[in-house]
């Protein structure tokens, strides 16, 4: 009996995941005490991830580094906008003193104002109790 070979097919999927104007770019863990620098396409949003506790007292900070007017904005883990900032071109956008409501995971929208603009920036995040990353001096010591 003679046997046919059955053509053999290979199917290739590609999924491209472009970052369009308005659309949010995957996620970014960050951590108290870090400061991470990033690049942001015109009309992105860059999104950053962090795990908090109840109580909380943060402080988050983007210093933009070229033009464009910053804008953060941080959210509770129901998704709740809890406090937002915008800078002046070439500036910075700063929440200061934000006490979190709930454990949980909070989200971070870093973008330019405007959405008409993108550039390098630098975004850190900070807990004003017990922050992280902190280096330890002694009074009347000096830090550099």
């Amino acid at each position: 009996m003679k046997r046919h070979a059955l053509p053999t097919f290979i199917v290739s999927i590609c999924v491209l995941v472009a970052l369009l104007p308005g659309v949010a770019s995957p996620q970014t863990v960050i951590q108290y005490g870090d400061c991470l620098e990033a690049a942001l396409i015109v009309g992105a949003t860059d999104v950053y991830e962090f795990t908090a506790s109840a109580g909380d007292v943060i402080t988050v900070r983007m210093q933009d580094n070229t033009s464009m007017e910053p804008r953060i904005e941080v959210f509770d883990p129901l998704g709740t906008s809890i406090a937002a900032a915008a800078g002046s071109s070439g500036g910075q956008a700063f929440i200061d003193v934000l006490t979190l409501p709930i454990s949980g995971t909070y989200t971070i929208e870093a973008r330019d104002s405007g959405n008409d603009e993108g550039g390098g920036y630098a975004l850190n995040l900070q807990r004003t109790f017990l922050p992280g990353q902190a280096i330890a001096i002694g009074y009347g010591d000096c830090a550099s």
